[in-house]
């Protein structure tokens, strides 16, 4: 039997790059973190996702991150 439930409602992948930081920017002002639509950010560098973390200001309430390659 398949579980069809998922964590996330959204994940973006390639947050890191120039569209993914626009789409999480968007995502973290007008969702936030705790809002309706539960969210994640992917990117093949825990590095850049750190930095992208810290550079929209939500180290103490950041999105998921999940690395992938």
């Amino acid at each position: 039997m398949v579980d069809h439930t998922s964590r996330y409602d959204l994940v973006v992948f390639g947050a890191t790059r120039f569209v993914g930081r626009i789409l999480c920017r968007y995502l973290l002002e007008e969702v936030g973190i705790n809002g309706a639509v539960k969210w994640a950010i992917t990117g093949r560098s825990q590095a850049q996702l750190d930095a992208l973390i810290a550079e929209l200001g939500a180290s103490q309430s950041a999105p998921d991150c999940c690395r992938y390659f």
